[in-house]
């Protein structure tokens, strides 16, 4: 989008206005699991180079917002986790390092950018939401993910006791998959 193209070309200049590459290469980016997360999954980003240096500072930035996280890491590589991905973290990141030597930083040329999508997980998603079907008048299907109108059963609903429950005067029947609300 337009906005995600203006902020990282800011972010670009704010890079080019800092001191030399100092010879730095191009990070790589990767994430674990590949693909789509669901939501409440945890989601471990890697930003890796092929420079031999001892200790040096990796940065991972989200295009869109104020995302940014470093780490010290005296390896190639620096991992860094995001415990429950929700809608928040969606988006572009991109990630590079910096080396001071003799108190002067050289910093990285950006790697490519990395698309993180997550997908709502129904389970996750209806225990965070809270919905009522009997504020829409009539009887619902229970559907997966959505509640869909339909026509009301003919007859009464017949369900053993053990899958009726009750919460606000509304009759859950998990046999005949309709909830029958008072009118």
């Amino acid at each position: 989008s337009r906005r995600s193209a203006l902020a990282l070309l800011a972010l670009r200049l704010s890079l080019l206005l800092r001191p030399s590459r100092g010879g730095l290469v191009k990070p790589s980016i990767s994430m674990d699991p590949v693909g789509e997360v669901s939501w409440g999954q945890e989601l471990r980003i890697t930003c890796s180079t092929a420079a031999e240096l001892l200790e040096k500072t990796f940065i991972l930035q989200k295009i869109s917002g104020s995302f940014r996280e470093t780490q010290i890491s005296a390896s190639r590589a620096a991992t860094f986790n995001i415990s429950k991905v929700n809608l928040d973290h969606d988006g572009l990141y991109l990630c590079n390092y910096e080396k001071t030597v003799s108190g002067q930083t050289f910093i990285s040329p950006l790697s490519d950018l990395l698309n993180v999508t997550g997908k709502k997980n129904f389970r996750a998603y209806f225990s965070l939401h809270t919905f009522n079907p009997c504020a829409i008048q009539g009887t619902l299907t229970l559907g997966f993910g959505s509640f869909r109108p339909a026509r009301p059963p003919v007859g009464n609903p017949k369900c053993r006791k053990s899958q009726i429950g009750r919460k606000n005067k509304q009759q859950i029947c998990l046999g005949q998959q309709y909830i029958k609300c008072p009118i």
